[in-house]
């Protein structure tokens, strides 16, 4: 098969964490992050990459395109996970489903949606999506925004993974070694 046929989609195997650390999010370079200094919300776990460990609060103190869109939503709230749209979007799981159905659709993917060993899987990364349209709008091929951490651990504590092992982000050009 020729590898360029799906250059455009994320794979499914686990992220390393030796990537780069480059933010999308806050347009910088975010150094390695290991523990949870980071964190000014109260709300974030440590997630397995650098680029994972960002914080909804950071984005006020940025000026990127995409910090912007998330701070509107953040207004005065202290988490994200706290303002009323975010979470009437991750808690409406039969549009999430539909999403889900559409995005597969589109695709043309023969696919089963619904993994028996992960039957949240499919509805976790439409929330995913669905956030990152509410937050930026259409992005592109090729264009991928982080969520902030704790935004990651609110829908995965929703829609959990029964083995509780998670994909991770990845950027555009994550290729698998």
């Amino acid at each position: 098969m020729d590898p360029r046929a799906f250059a455009y989609f994320p794979t499914t195997q686990p992220v390393a964490s030796k990537k780069s650390n480059y933010c999308v999010l806050l347009d910088k370079d975010v150094g390695e992050r290991s523990s949870i200094e980071y964190c000014k919300c109260g709300k974030c776990v440590i997630q397995p990459t650098s680029v994972e460990n960002i914080c909804c609060k950071e984005t006020l103190e940025n000026n990127s395109k995409y910090s912007k869109n998330v701070c509107e939503l953040l207004g005065d709230h202290r988490c994200i996970c706290d303002s009323a749209i975010v979470r009437d979007y991750v808690y409406r799981k039969q549009e999430l489903e539909l999403w889900s159905m559409f995005d597969n659709w589109k695709s043309r993917s023969d696919k089963q949606i619904v993994s028996s060993l992960d039957p949240h899987r499919h509805i976790r990364f439409a929330a995913y999506q669905k956030l990152t349209f509410l937050f930026h709008g259409v992005l592109g091929m090729k264009k991928r925004v982080e969520l902030p951490s704790c935004l990651v651990d609110f829908i995965r504590k929703q829609y959990p993974n029964p083995d509780g092992v998670y994909i991770g982000f990845k950027n555009a050009e994550w290729t698998d070694e």
